[in-house]
């Protein structure tokens, strides 16, 4: 007999699918036929109906504060993350044919987890090798609304099975016995040679952190001398970029100054709108008219960018390249070659260092790197005109979220105003703030 812990879980619908029906295929995920299941029953459950046995879990985590507080039980703990749990029970063929054995099994491995008088719903299933049961259900107690202390869960089922297993009819997997005497010489040796371990540390803190390393020393000098392989970690994912993927990507992602500014902005607009509809809630209420918002300024039109320049590349006059210093036939070669995997700034940039004067760059390839550099230098223009336009508009931007607020503050103050002192019929109100707001200062005149 085998018995797993497979996993937790913050719902049970799924769950409930999954054991109620067969298993899903690349062809359907969510298949509605249940040929590999043989029975299904509930177990501490006051119905029989297992689709109603997960209604009630549920409601027992809704009603979980109110349950605890019926039962005389403080509100204190942390929250639960997990309410919801899924073991396995696997049988052999010839284990526990008796009828009912297997359901009773189960029944006693929950309870060695603490889990009984928890509603529970037994699935058998037989589309394998071994018969096996599929055992979901709530941690919750519908009684007191507490969970049940699920704290080395594997480590109890592992000892629970070898212990029923020797009360009916002998132990069948030997290697779980050998690991628990081993789990058993392990913590034996750890306690030996700790014995009355006294650490040095002059405050609490120091002094766990003192136990602690001598413990996992002691525990790994252990486990060498009795044969365990050390616990290594589950190897992480390996980032197969490339250095210019990893960098275009935190280009991508931007900065933590630029997101702050960002989320800051953001911040400042929802609330800037929601002024703006309070002001419009209070004034209808007053039954004044909200005036419209002050226009926006138009912004001048960027400059458009230079046009690049198409480039070609002739075949080098051999003239040309022994100008620079290079064989005939390299040169339009080495163009060639260092411009398809980098693109043209990169090219420019090395254009520039190669070749320092303009008038050996115009005699090299007839001109061709010197379009090159040309085209650098007219992608600089335009990334530097479009950061000037984004700077534009984000300085208007904050200019009108400044004089909504403010507009929107003298709007909700004079409704409130109103609603607490209305004026007398047919005379003026002086109080009425101006419509026509200052770009500049903010300021109502």
């Amino acid at each position: 007999m085998i018995a797993v812990d497979v996993a937790r879980g913050v719902g049970i619908a799924g769950l409930w699918r999954y054991i109620a029906h067969d298993g899903p295929t690349s062809a359907d995920r969510q298949p509605s036929t249940s040929a590999r299941v043989r029975s299904i029953t509930t177990l501490w459950s006051p119905t029989a109906d297992p689709a109603l046995c997960v209604r009630i879990m549920q409601g027992v985590r809704a009603d979980a504060p109110l349950l605890k507080e019926a039962a005389g039980v403080g509100p204190g703990g942390r929250k639960l993350a997990w309410p919801y749990l899924h073991l396995v029970f696997s049988f052999e063929q010839d284990e526990l044919c008796g009828p009912g054995e297997r359901l009773a099994a189960v029944e006693s491995g929950l309870q060695a987890l603490g889990l009984d008088e928890r509603p529970m719903i037994v699935a058998e299933h037989d589309d394998t090798e071994y018969r096996h049961f599929h055992v979901i259900g709530s941690v919750i107690s519908p009684k007191d609304g507490r969970a049940a202390p699920l704290k080395n869960t594997r480590l109890r089922l592992q000892t629970w099975a070898e212990e029923y297993e020797r009360r009916h009819g002998g132990v069948r997997i030997a290697t779980r016995t050998k690991r628990r005497k081993a789990r058993e010489r392990l913590r034996a040796m750890v306690s030996t040679e700790l014995g009355d371990f006294q650490p040095a540390g002059k405050t609490v803190r120091a002094r766990s952190a003192e136990r602690r390393a001598a413990r996992k020393a002691a525990t790994a000098r252990a486990r060498q001398v009795i044969g365990i392989e050390p616990v290594t970690p589950r190897p992480r994912k390996k980032d197969d970029r490339s250095p210019a993927e990893k960098a275009l990507w935190d280009e991508l992602c931007g900065s933590a100054a630029y997101r702050a500014s960002s989320s800051k902005e953001q911040r400042a607009m929802r609330a800037a709108l929601g002024a703006e509809q309070k002001a419009a809630r209070l004034a209808a209420a007053a039954g004044v008219a909200v005036p419209p918002p002050p226009p926006v300024a138009e912004q001048t039109p960027a400059p458009p960018p230079p046009v690049e320049e198409q480039i070609e590349l002739p075949r080098p006059r051999p003239e040309h390249a022994a100008a620079v210093g290079l064989a005939a036939g390299e040169l339009g070669g080495w163009i060639e070659r260092e411009r398809a995997p980098f693109g043209d700034h990169v090219l420019a940039a090395a254009a520039r260092d190669l070749h320092r004067d303009d008038d050996i760059v115009d005699q090299v390839a007839g001109g061709a790197l010197a379009a090159v550099v040309r085209n650098d230098e007219a992608r600089q223009a335009r990334e530097a005109a479009e950061a000037e336009a984004r700077a534009r508009d984000r300085a208007a931007w904050q200019r009108r979220l400044k004089d909504l607020v403010a507009a929107a503050r003298r709007f909700a103050g004079y409704a409130l105003q109103r609603i607490k002192h209305p004026p007398p019929p047919g005379r003026p109100d002086p109080a009425a703030p101006a419509v026509a707001v200052e770009r500049g200062g903010g300021r109502a005149h």
